[in-house]
C-alpha cells in the first residue's frame, strides 16, 4: 500500500466495509484473510505491539493489503493524518453480537451501508491448511504402527491457538484431547506467562521428560512463536525444525505444487538450512 492511497481510503465511504474477526483470532492469519477477502488492509488489536492504555495491555498494528506490516512511510502518513484530524462522529447504535457468525448490514445517515461481517476464523484457517497438508495421511501416521498410537502434547497456553490445536489436532488428526493442554483461551491467559520456552512451559517439559509422549510443542499468546520437543523433552532449535522442514518439502503437498527457488533466514537463523539447500541444490538466501 502506498502512502498517497491512504487520503481516499480513509474519507468517508458511500459504502463503508468492516470484516469483524473472532477475538481469539492469531496474528499470523491476517495474511491468508486478507488475501482470501480481498481486502485493502486489517486491524489488529493486541497487547504485543506498541501497547498503550491504562492497564498497558492494549496496541493496534496496521497490515497492508499484502498481509505484511505496514511499513515506516505508511505508519508515518497515517500519523500525519491523525493531526489534521479536527471532528469524529460516532453511531452508538450499531450493535453487532460478534459471538455469532454472520453478515449484518446498517444504514448510516449520511454515509451509506456500514457492513460487518463476523467470520470463523478457526473454519477459515482450517481449510487453508488443507490446501497445504495431507490430513488423511497425516491421521494415519498418528495412528501409530502396530496400534500403537504416535501421542502429541500441545500447550497453548491459554492463548488465541486453543481452539485452532483443538479443531486440527483432535478433531482431524484424531490426538487424544487430554494431551491438548490450555486450549481455552483467557484474557489474562490463566494466570501464567504465555512465552513457550523451557522456563514458563515447564510442566510441559517435566510431562515430556517421563517419556510416554513422542512430541512436544507450546505456543505463545499470540501464536507467532512456538517451541518444540522431542522424545524425553528433546529440545528442538527453531533454526533445526525451519531445516527439517526444508528438506521435506517434497512431502508437503502445497510445495509439490510451486517451484521452491530458495530457503530464506534472517541473520540470528543457524546455518542449518544453508546445508539443506546445498544438498537439494536450491538457492539459499
Amino acid at each position: 500500500m502506498s502512502s498517497d492511497r491512504l487520503p481516499s481510503l480513509m474519507e468517508p465511504f458511500h459504502q463503508l466495509h468492516s470484516s469483524t474477526y473472532e477475538v481469539d483470532k492469531r496474528q499470523p492469519l491476517m495474511y491468508p484473510y486478507k488475501m482470501h477477502y480481498q481486502v485493502d488492509g486489517g486491524i489488529i488489536l493486541t497487547a504485543s505491539h506498541n501497547p498503550g492504555g491504562p492497564k498497558g495491555d492494549f496496541g493496534i498494528k496496521f497490515n497492508c493489503e499484502n498481509g505484511g506490516p505496514a511499513p515506516d512511510h505508511v505508519t508515518d502518513a497515517i500519523h500525519k493524518i491523525t493531526t489534521e484530524i479536527s471532528s469524529y462522529s460516532i453511531c452508538r447504535d450499531i450493535n453487532v453480537d460478534t459471538g455469532i457468525i454472520g453478515h449484518h448490514e446498517f444504514d448510516v445517515d449520511g454515509m451509506g451501508k456500514y457492513i460487518v461481517d463476523v467470520i470463523d476464523s478457526v473454519k477459515d484457517y482450517v481449510e487453508l491448511m488443507k490446501t497445504i497438508f495431507d490430513f488423511p495421511t497425516m491421521r494415519e501416521y498418528m495412528k501409530g504402527l502396530g496400534g500403537n498410537q504416535l501421542r502429541i502434547l500441545i500447550d497453548s497456553m491459554h492463548g488465541a491457538t486453543g481452539p485452532y490445536v483443538s479443531t486440527i489436532f483432535n478433531d482431524l488428526l484424531g490426538c487424544v484431547g487430554t494431551d491438548l493442554l490450555r486450549t481455552v483461551p483467557k484474557p489474562d491467559f490463566g494466570g501464567c506467562y504465555p512465552d513457550p520456552n523451557l522456563t514458563y512451559a515447564k510442566d510441559l517439559v517435566d510431562r515430556m521428560r517421563v517419556g510416554e509422549v513422542d512430541m512436544g510443542a507450546a505456543f505463545d499468546g499470540d501464536g507467532d512463536r512456538n517451541m518444540i520437543l522431542g522424545k524425553s523433552a528433546f529440545f528442538v532449535c527453531p533454526s533445526d525444525s525451519l531445516a527439517v522442514i526444508a528438506n521435506h518439502i517434497d512431502c508437503i503437498p502445497y510445495f509439490k505444487n510451486i517451484n521452491v527457488a530458495g530457503f530464506a533466514r534472517s541473520m540470528p537463523t543457524a546455518a542449518a538450512v544453508d546445508l539443506v539447500a546445498k544438498k537439494k541444490r536450491i538457492e539459499g538466501i
